[in-house]
C-alpha cells in the first residue's frame, strides 16, 4: 500500500523458462523506476507449513 495516495502498489508472478532468464531478469529490472515507482524484485519461495502449539506436528 502506497502510503501517500493509500492505493495498492500491485505485484506480479513471472515465470522464467530458465534460472539464467530469471537471474538476467532480476538483475536489470530491480530498483529500476518506471512511471514514477521503484520496482523490488524478488524470488519466490515457498515457506514451510506452520503449526500452532497444542496441534499436532507432521511425522518425523
Amino acid at each position: 500500500m502506497d502510503k501517500i495516495s493509500k492505493r495498492s502498489k500491485g505485484y506480479a508472478f513471472l515465470e522464467y523458462t530458465t534460472e539464467e532468464a530469471a537471474a538476467a531478469a532480476l538483475k536489470e529490472m530491480n530498483g529500476k523506476i518506471i512511471n514514477g515507482w521503484m520496482i523490488v524484485v524478488d524470488v519466490a519461495k515457498t515457506n514451510p507449513p506452520k503449526y500452532s502449539r497444542g496441534r499436532s506436528q507432521p511425522p518425523a
